[in-house]
């Protein structure tokens, strides 16, 4: 970024001076805590390449918005032909965008060759878990090497009789604790009904001391709850599964719109 600013200002002007490097190094930490906001630096491997192209892009937009309220304000805007803060605008998200699909290139090489891979182990077979092990059996980009499901019961939990599992157990649940326990399993995704309160939590007990990370899957299909989201109540977190459209702006325009 701060390399993108200078060749621009080097090309256009002959120089680089302070001002240059302060606008650029200012540049940077704002697309750092911005890029945050956007979901840029997200742990994940799955996100789609349009994804992140649109992360780059909304965090540099807003990065440019403060920059442009700092030129404002201190009046250094004057500082910069505005030829070379369009240039710089436009070249900053495509030479990080290119960046990043290279990164992407090359992890995805390593990745098909097994190199930085994650065994991963579902805990309950039943609808939820398949559903979880075929997202990540379609998706090799996520780094995920299945090692297969693990649950006490040996019959497919499903709303129709008569499916048949298209995968099979590996163990019971205290045979993938001893795995995890022993490094052969890095992710444990807990797809368990939630009336399984009590495994999910002599998992979460057993699991505790192990190096693998834990997951526990919600299964909002059973209350369809495919619109709901998460929300937070005085720092306790909750899932809103109706709510009035008409609150906040929305109800005063309605109340307006009523009176007149």
């Amino acid at each position: 970024m701060i390399a993108s600013l200078a060749t621009v200002k080097w090309i256009a002007r002959g120089w680089v001076d302070d001002t240059t490097l302060a606008m650029g190094l200012i540049a940077v930490i704002v697309f750092l805590l911005t890029g945050h906001l956007t979901g840029l630096y997200r742990k994940s491997h799955a996100g789609s390449a349009n994804m992140e192209m649109s992360s780059i892009v909304g965090a540099w937009s807003m990065t440019v918005l403060v920059l442009a309220l700092l030129a404002f304000a201190t009046r250094y805007g004057q500082e910069f032909a505005r030829s070379v803060m369009l240039c710089w605008i436009i070249l900053t998200p495509t030479v990080i965008g290119l960046g990043r699909m290279c990164l992407r290139i090359i992890q995805q090489g390593l990745l098909h060759r097994g190199i930085g891979t994650r065994r991963i182990a579902v805990a309950g077979l039943n609808e939820l878990g398949v559903q979880m092990a075929e997202n990540v059996q379609h998706d090799p980009s996520l780094g995920f090497q299945m090692v297969g499901f693990f649950d006490d019961r040996n019959e497919f939990r499903s709303d129709d009789a008569s499916a048949s599992p298209p995968f099979s157990l590996e163990g019971d649940l205290t045979e993938m604790v001893e795995k995890a326990r022993r490094g052969e399993i890095d992710t444990i995704f807990i797809t368990l009904p939630m009336r399984a309160e009590d495994r999910i939590r002599y998992l979460l007990e057993q699991l505790s001391d192990s190096t693998a990370s834990v997951y526990i899957v919600p299964d909002f299909f059973v209350f369809e709850l495919l619109h709901s989201r998460w929300t937070s109540m005085g720092g306790i977190p909750a899932v809103s599964v109706f709510e009035n459209p008409l609150f906040g702006v929305d109800g005063v325009i309605k109340r307006l719109t009523d009176v007149a």
